[in-house]
């Protein structure tokens, strides 16, 4: 992968197993919900490949590195993941002197929590901090502030919003949309079918993508998208939005369910009895997600990866601290298709 002078990391040895990047990170940090005979393999495996090796030398090389690493409070576990895999970096990276400092805000009042907690920790001499808010609006004078210190900024899993952060890791989301309305003319919806999209918000610029990406494509399925719901990534609205949508709508075929927060969706379909009937394209995979997967509630499920997110929002982020790299470039993470087939591969870790 290129990361930190060509060392081994995780995705190294999950490409080598046939392994997800978070399973391997699991079983080498010794966490649960992942089998005894999985973990004993990775860290055979990672010892064969020189995984963490010449720790002392190597801190001994560069001075302290510190970043700073905030997130909101989790919802279907999307944050904890994206969070994961950033302390996976930050932990491969202990023997290039870097430490990191990470937090969860509230969810009530996010945008002040998560201004109130950015301030607070710029005043560590820090010389990074990767965020994640669902909007920079109302947080200029927070990344003014910020930056006037000399702190470099960056996002995760959202588009850079303000011409004072460097670069942002986050799903192609555009990429997304189309593969939804693709999967739904496979799953055999034609020109005409009734459509609904539910999305965490219409003027969100990454959920605005996801609604592009969707509209491209359709201008070759051509359904006729009849309602975009907000539910502003709350499950409880989702559930009894999608309640009033299904009785309003009684002849729709197919859903595209854009952001994390599918699986309230599911549940109402189900409890109309309309599991089949109704096609359903996902977003994302938790646990949550699996009996839904299994029943054929979810036809397809686009996995955007947040492990890797995080993995590599903070790897940038050390790359521009200690290499001096300028590139404003940002890193998209392609969506992968997760299907009743292929769930296994997905789900390896949560065994």
């Amino acid at each position: 992968m290129g990361y930190s002078n060509q060392r081994v990391t995780i995705y190294d040895i999950a490409e080598r197993l046939g392994l997800s990047p978070s399973t391997v990170n699991r079983a080498i940090n010794d966490k649960s919900c992942i089998n005894e005979s999985t973990r004993e393999k990775v860290k055979k495996v990672a010892l064969e490949m020189g995984y963490k090796t010449n720790k002392v030398a190597k801190s001994l090389t560069q001075k302290p590195i510190r970043i700073g690493f905030v997130m909101r409070e989790a919802f279907l576990g999307f944050q904890n993941e994206v969070m994961e895999g950033a302390q996976a970096a930050c932990a491969q990276l202990l023997d290039y002197n870097v430490f990191g400092e990470f937090y969860i805000v509230k969810a009530e009042d996010v945008r002040r929590s998560l201004s109130e907690k950015m301030l607070e920790i710029s005043e560590m001499e820090l010389d990074g901090i990767i965020y994640n808010a669902s909007s920079d609006t109302g947080m200029e004078d927070t990344l003014s502030a910020i930056r006037d210190k000399g702190i470099v900024l960056a996002t995760v899993t959202v588009d850079d919003l303000s011409d004072k952060v460097l670069f942002s890791v986050t799903a192609n989301a555009r990429r997304a949309g189309r593969i939804a309305a693709d999967l739904l003319a496979h799953a055999g919806l034609g020109p005409g079918s009734e459509v609904g999209i539910f999305v965490g918000g219409k003027q969100h610029p990454l959920h605005r993508e996801y609604l592009h990406g969707f509209d491209e494509m359709n201008k070759r399925t051509k359904f006729d998208v009849i309602k975009i719901i907000e539910h502003h990534d709350n499950a409880n609205i989702a559930y009894f939005a999608a309640e009033q949508f299904f009785v309003e709508y009684p002849t729709v075929s197919g859903v595209y369910a854009s952001t994390a927060v599918t699986v309230p969706i599911c549940k109402r379909i189900k409890d109309a009895g309309l599991s089949g009937k109704i096609k359903l394209i996902g977003t994302d995979l938790t646990e949550e997600h699996i009996p839904f997967l299994e029943d054929g509630t979810i036809v397809a499920t686009l996995f955007q990866d947040p492990f890797q997110m995080g993995y590599k929002a903070f790897m940038k982020m050390y790359d521009y601290l200690s290499k001096n790299w300028e590139s404003r470039r940002n890193i998209y993470i392609n969506p992968e298709i997760v299907v009743r087939g292929n769930l296994d591969y997905y789900t390896r870790h949560m065994v």
